[in-house]
């Protein structure tokens, strides 16, 4: 007689089913255990942020000063530009490096500076002389220099250094600024929003944010992305604005930080990007030295007056900048952190 047929219940093959299952996956992990170990020792160590070397981290962190985040503003915004926002921004004294960018005579590529060269010339700084020191000569930088390689056309009504606060700024309240600080993300937003209304109101608002902008990413940058309520207050009244001593302001800042921390580059605040410029651009014509209200400059001869008139006023922008470093420099360590802030 042969052996009897055995009736497997449902239950009973799922419970067999599931037993063979778990062994399989055990066996499975036993075997591939040791191949992932071999494969992760193969494998290079990722390192974290916290593992890059401590001084290039903090080097990272200093000299934001740039016309790249200038440079990409205006082309993100440019398609809603008019006619009547030029009108506006020619009322402000950064008008001739605006059309520099807005007729491509700056470009990103052209706009690189190098931190470690910034690094070396605020180290070569005198305390004693308050002038920079290169193979025995000495060069100082003063306000004509910086209207001179920006192009700024503004008066000699001092910027007084007086901590304004957010409730003293009218333009804190007409903006709805929340925060305690006009940061870059906040000036984008009303950017946008400012750029497609047609009213001389808001058209007037969208030269201020391109003004404030360049203030915190070029001019009086640190290691934050806000700018002060001192300039924001300074930008309210458009017809005034060209009154002050922007250029000063600017050298102002930037010396004054030198003096201080010279022997610590990667803790200067200001346009840093001002000290990359060769002084042999720096030679103007009769006609610029009257336009910019020059105090003391070296004029060039008559020939280059009537070249230079030819080709714009705004080619002394283009000149200067492009004698910055050709190499890529460590601020786009600071570019991202800045777009990290902003997200």
């Amino acid at each position: 007689m042969g052996r009897p047929i055995e009736i497997i219940s449902s239950s009973t093959i799922e419970v067999e089913r599931q037993r063979n299952t778990q062994k399989s996956r055990a066996q499975t992990q036993v075997e591939v255990r040791p191949r992932l170990q071999l494969e992760s020792r193969s494998q290079p160590v990722k390192r974290t942020r916290k593992g890059v070397d401590k001084q290039q981290t903090q080097q990272s962190k200093c000299n934001r000063s740039n016309l790249q985040a200038m440079i990409r503003l205006v082309e993100e915004n440019k398609k809603h530009l008019v006619e009547a926002h030029k009108v506006a921004l020619k009322k402000t004294p950064f008008w001739l490096l605006m059309d520099a960018i807005l007729e491509k005579k700056l470009v990103s590529t052209q706009c690189r500076k190098c931190d470690k060269v910034v690094a070396q010339i605020i180290e070569s700084y005198d305390p004693k002389s308050r002038s920079f020191c290169f193979g025995g000569k000495k060069l100082e930088m003063t306000r004509d220099d910086v209207k001179l390689i920006f192009g700024i056309t503004c008066g000699d009504r001092e910027i007084p250094e007086i901590a304004w606060k957010k409730g003293d700024v009218e333009l804190s309240r007409k903006w709805k600024v929340e925060d305690n600080r006009l940061s870059i993300t906040m000036m984008k937003k009303l950017l946008e929003d400012f750029i497609k209304k047609n009213d001389q109101d808001h058209i007037d608002d969208v030269a201020r944010l391109f003004c404030l902008f360049l203030c915190v990413t070029l001019f009086f940058t640190t290691t934050g992305t806000t700018v002060n309520w001192l300039y924001v207050h300074y930008m309210e009244d458009l017809g005034k604005i060209k009154e002050y001593d922007w250029a000063g302001a600017i050298a102002k800042y930037l010396l004054k930080s030198i003096h201080t921390e010279h022997e610590d580059p990667k803790e200067v605040k200001g346009c840093t990007l001002l000290l990359m410029v060769n002084d042999v651009v720096l030679q103007q014509t009769t006609e610029e030295k009257k336009m910019y209200s020059m105090e003391s400059v070296e004029v060039v001869g008559e020939k280059d007056n009537e070249q230079a008139e030819d080709e714009g006023r705004t080619d002394n922008i283009e000149m200067a900048v492009n004698e910055v470093g050709e190499e890529k420099e460590n601020e786009v360590m600071g570019e991202k952190e800045n777009t990290q802030a902003e997200e």
